[in-house]
């Protein structure tokens, strides 16, 4: 997207340029003629998708061959003067159409990319971390009320297998390596939206899913080490048969692993974070003795029965 900006915020100044290189000079750079083959050749690029599939070379020496006609046929003299207003002309010519070419090459892309996609896929399906920010404090603020367990992931798209993918759409559907960081981005975007539809699909109402910047942080109510490693290692299947997508997945469980919301999720974090895939929080062995506080069987209607009025973290 950043290489489309930059284009087009390059054409509206070269085209600054031309309008007033006349003036600069003190003379007449440009004829009519070169100034109405230079609008058509900014325009068709970018307006009609089949001329980028022809060489640059093809419109550059179809408008030359067209502007000599054209001065010939107006009475123009080939004198040094005409001679040197040809040469600007033709060069204004050639950096038009290189311009409108990239330009139109992105534009084109990016169009095609959203026609295939379909834009209302990337509708965002999740909340953002803000917005679930109080949602989590206070299932955290239960589980340690009532020493429930509880399981928070921070799961992310494994940058590689995102390559891949991003790979495979351009052999597929796209022509223009110019276009590969427009395509990056959008892919992403979809890709995030696609991953936070299979959470929200096979997490369903037990789970809190926020969007976090570039990657997820989900809460699992009521979850242990040992209920939230086959729900991870599904998730885990499910993105890469159905979407073609690894996931880097760190888990942090209370009370095992931390007592706060802080530092559960910088645990979850740093664990998905990291090189290595995300060791999964081993259980405990049934009956052991430790000084975490025992898991008091209460069912969650009866929780939210008597909790009307939690106290702030």
């Amino acid at each position: 997207m950043k290489y489309l900006r930059y284009l087009l915020i390059l054409m509206g100044l070269w085209v600054m340029l031309v309008s007033n290189m006349g003036d600069w000079l003190g003379a007449p750079a440009l004829t009519l003629y070169a100034y109405l083959i230079l609008a058509v050749c900014a325009a068709l690029p970018i307006l009609f998708p089949p001329v980028n599939r022809a060489s640059p070379f093809v419109l550059f020496s179809a408008a030359v061959v067209f502007l000599i006609g054209l001065r010939a046929l107006g009475g123009y003299d080939l004198d040094q003067r005409g001679l040197q207003v040809i040469a600007v002309e033709v060069v204004a010519i050639g950096v038009t159409i290189l311009l409108a070419t990239l330009a139109g090459a992105q534009i084109n892309a990016v169009q095609s990319l959203f026609d295939s996609l379909g834009v209302s896929k990337l509708q965002q399906p999740v909340g953002t971390f803000d917005e679930g920010q109080h949602a989590i404090y206070r299932e955290v603020r239960w589980a340690r009320r009532y020493q429930r367990h509880l399981a928070l992931l921070a799961i992310s798209i494994n940058a590689d297998s995102l390559e891949r993918l991003l790979g495979r759409q351009n052999r597929e559907t796209l022509a223009h390596r110019l276009a590969k960081e427009a395509q990056s981005e959008i892919w992403h975007a979809y890709a995030l939206n696609q991953l936070a539809k299979l959470l929200t699909d096979e997490l369903g109402d037990n789970a809190i899913i926020t969007r976090r910047r570039q990657h997820f942080v989900v809460v699992l109510a009521e979850t242990d080490a040992e209920q939230v490693t086959p729900i991870v290692e599904r998730l885990r299947e499910l993105s890469d048969t159905g979407l073609g997508l690894k996931l880097d997945v760190g888990v942090a469980v209370f009370p095992d692993e931390a007592v706060t919301f802080e530092a559960l999720l910088q645990q979850a974090e740093t664990l998905m974070a990291g090189t290595q895939p995300a060791p999964l929080p081993v259980p405990r062995p049934r009956g052991e003795d430790t000084s975490k506080p025992a898991v008091i069987v209460a069912s969650r209607q009866e929780i939210r029965a008597t909790d009307e009025a939690i106290p702030s973290v």
